[in-house]
């Protein structure tokens, strides 16, 4: 259940491989700096409802896209 919601979010469970805490931290932080954080603004959209989010890369190559599927406006 809480894989679930982590990847409904956009998000990960990251889980212990027999490390110490600092390793787990480790790998933590150079997920972060592998990666990029996007940020917008939506502009004209309904206030209330769901929104789907959908995230493309238009580039060739191999990428790794974790994003949430959208947002409850309000």
């Amino acid at each position: 259940m809480v894989g679930d919601v982590a990847k409904a979010t956009g998000g990960s469970i990251i889980s212990s491989l027999g490390g110490s805490k600092y390793d787990d931290l480790n790998r933590i932080i150079a997920r972060l700096r592998q990666s990029y954080l996007l940020r917008y603004q939506p502009t004209n959209v309904p206030s209330g409802g769901w929104h789907q989010i959908e995230v493309r890369i238009l580039r060739p190559g191999r990428y790794d896209i974790r994003a949430r599927r959208g947002y409850w406006g309000g």
